[in-house]
């Protein structure tokens, strides 16, 4: 996962370090075929924006799997 980081860690409060940290390690899970995970900081108007953003390949599903997510019951044996 390659990781694009701008954030100014000056502009920060731990509340909100907490939170992009953890919203960061929840984006870079999900992106299990590798890809890239963006994360940055914002401030305009004396508003702090967060910004997470992951971007990857996507994930082959076993055609059971994608048919149970898609209608429900598939009615085979998913492995």
């Amino acid at each position: 996962v390659e990781l694009g980081w701008m954030v100014e860690a000056d502009n920060l409060s731990k509340d909100a370090t907490k939170l992009l940290l953890n919203l960061a390690l929840i984006a870079g899970d999900a992106l299990v075929r590798g890809g890239r995970l963006d994360v940055g900081t914002d401030e305009a108007n004396g508003r702090l924006e967060l910004v997470i953003r992951a971007e990857g390949p996507r994930i082959l599903l076993d055609p059971n799997i994608r048919e149970t997510i898609l209608h429900g019951s598939a009615g085979g044996e998913v492995e």
